[in-house]
């Protein structure tokens, strides 16, 4: 589990407009087994942003990129 706060950003040199600042929750869940008893699995599961919060990430030289919406990311991995 991550909980990430974003601060205020000056969206501009003057440094007279701000982005407004964010909180964002990622969380993962992972579950490890053997396969056959000679393999093992892991399995991992992600989900980055869980309330779909809109926020930007970056404000570098006056452009204003927004942070990735909720994603889900499933992976697995086998050691054999």
């Amino acid at each position: 589990a991550g909980l990430y706060y974003l601060g205020e950003k000056p969206i501009h040199a003057a440094n007279t407009w701000f982005a407004d600042d964010a909180l964002r929750l990622d969380l993962g869940l992972r579950y490890t087994h053997r396969l056959a008893d000679r393999v093992r699995a892991t399995y991992r599961l992600g989900v980055e942003n869980v309330a779909d919060t809109r926020y930007l990430e970056d404000t570098t030289f006056g452009s204003l990129g927004f942070g990735a919406p909720r994603t889900v990311k499933l992976s697995a991995t086998f050691d054999f």
